[in-house]
């Protein structure tokens, strides 16, 4: 009737895990245990990954999957950590936990609003006429392969600082940012050219709503890249355009703008009201696979004394 498993206790050499979990002491009597609320308890138990794989584990069982109904998957759950039937309490928190995580979103990134490609900008539409995403991440920079130099494009990359445009001006690097909402936007920065030789680079900012919105050279030195003011919808794209002028030799440049919110349509104080393309450079990371809404209720059930708990 028992699901307890005991062991011995070494009063000079105590395990850290027990520690973690506010073991009693054993070097004083101890007549019954207190509530404790220390929080490595809740921390080690909801990032270990044994206990993840647990939860995952027990919601791809035959049986659990078999059930179609709700109340019929509590119940099994229940059963299987605790052994005993869940109350109707329980059965109420269990479906407003289930309702609550599935109307949860996956919050977006500010880096998600970045993208880095290369392209062509066209000067009579005032709009880049096409958009190639690089699909190559090398340590610390875009490029379009994993030979830099391309042999065909040469040193086209771009990086958290700036980059380098391709070997003619069909193949102009490109930083993308996608506007997640409505609004309107400043933009800040500096195109530099710190290399004493070559023809230096020129640069656009081209919305895909308003067209062309800046054009700057910079050859040897720096230029400031400066919008007041432009309306963006949600979806709109703003393009940072670099090509290599004349030649691409010496062609190395450095801008990172920063976009600012200046007024939005909805307010909404918990999301971004800045973009720093240097600050939010990212590349591919692998993301850690959320649990699903069944895996995260498994993992509550693990988490709690009734199942675990240190005496």
């Amino acid at each position: 009737t028992r699901r307890t498993i005991y062991g011995f206790i070494d009063r000079q050499n105590l395990p850290g895990l027990f520690r973690t979990f506010d073991f009693a002491s054993p070097d004083t009597t101890s007549p019954q245990r207190f509530d404790t609320t220390v929080p490595q308890q809740a921390l080690f138990l909801m990032n270990s990954p044994f206990v993840i794989q647990e939860a995952q584990q027990l919601v791809e069982r035959a049986e659990f999957k078999n059930l179609n109904h709700d109340e019929e998957r509590i119940r099994f759950l229940y059963e299987t950590a605790y052994q005993r039937a869940p109350e109707s309490g329980d059965v109420r928190a269990a479906k407003n936990f289930l309702q609550n995580q599935t109307a949860q979103r996956q919050p977006k990134r500010d880096s998600d609003s970045w993208q880095y490609g290369c392209g062509e900008y066209d000067e009579t539409s005032k709009r880049v006429k096409e958009f190639h995403k690089l699909e190559h991440f090398a340590g610390d920079k875009w490029q379009v392969g994993d030979k830099s130099p391309d042999d065909k494009l040469g040193y086209i990359l771009l990086n958290a600082d700036g980059g380098h445009p391709g070997n003619d001006r069909a193949h102009a690097v490109i930083r993308r940012w996608v506007a997640p909402r409505d609004g309107e936007v400043s933009i800040a920065g500096k195109l530099n050219h710190p290399s004493e030789q070559g023809d230096g680079v020129q640069s656009w900012i081209v919305s895909s709503r308003a067209g062309e919105l800046g054009r700057w050279f910079a050859q040897h030195a720096g230029a400031e890249t400066k919008v007041d003011r432009v309306e963006i919808k949600k979806g709109d794209t703003i393009d940072f355009i670099t090509d290599c002028r004349l030649g691409p030799s010496y062609d190395t440049f450095e801008w990172s703008p920063i976009i600012r919110l200046l007024s939005e349509k909805k307010s909404d104080s918990s999301q971004s009201a800045e973009w720093d393309a240097r600050k939010q450079f990212a590349g591919t990371k692998e993301e850690p696979k959320s649990l699903g809404v069944w895996e995260k209720f498994a993992q509550v059930l693990l988490l709690s004394n009734e199942f675990f708990f240190v005496d």
